[in-house]
């Protein structure tokens, strides 16, 4: 009876973990949306409620950049594009982290690559403190074709 007993609370425990995840998952899946349409419309104000103050970016030129130089960029228009799309296609957990892995399409209006599409692949790493959500973390790499 007693095995039974902690076999029901297992699974009991098990499923609310589960449906937290999933609050969870859905949560950073919007967030990670969020987070595309401002880069997209260089909205300073909403990264900044979606970013951590210690947010940092290894970026496709291959250096890493704190919050206050990606700000920049999008201020100058270094980081300006006509079209950002982002396919979230995996999400993982760990206690209050969370690291969503994807691949994104851009369109700069700026830069070297003005006008061409850009397939990159991303990583972003979140913590969650205060019941909140915040994007510590971000590497993306520009896909290189082979033969071109």
């Amino acid at each position: 009876m007693k095995k039974i007993g902690l076999f029901i609370g297992y699974v009991f425990f098990s499923l609310l973990a589960k449906g937290q995840e999933n609050k969870d998952e859905a949560e950073i899946r919007r967030l990670e949306d969020a987070e595309r349409v401002a880069v997209l419309k260089q909205d300073l104000v909403t990264l900044n409620k979606i970013w951590d103050k210690d947010f940092t970016v290894n970026n496709p030129a291959n250096v890493i950049v704190t919050r206050q130089q990606v700000e920049d960029f999008i201020k100058s228009d270094e980081i300006k594009y006509e079209r950002f799309d982002r396919i979230v296609e995996k999400i993982i957990f760990r206690g209050n982290i969370a690291i969503a892995m994807g691949n994104e399409v851009i369109k700069p209006l700026t830069g070297q690559n003005i006008g061409q599409i850009i397939n990159r692949r991303y990583t972003d790493i979140w913590f969650k403190e205060n019941k909140s959500w915040r994007m510590l973390a971000r590497h993306a790499n520009v896909i290189v074709e082979i033969g071109k």
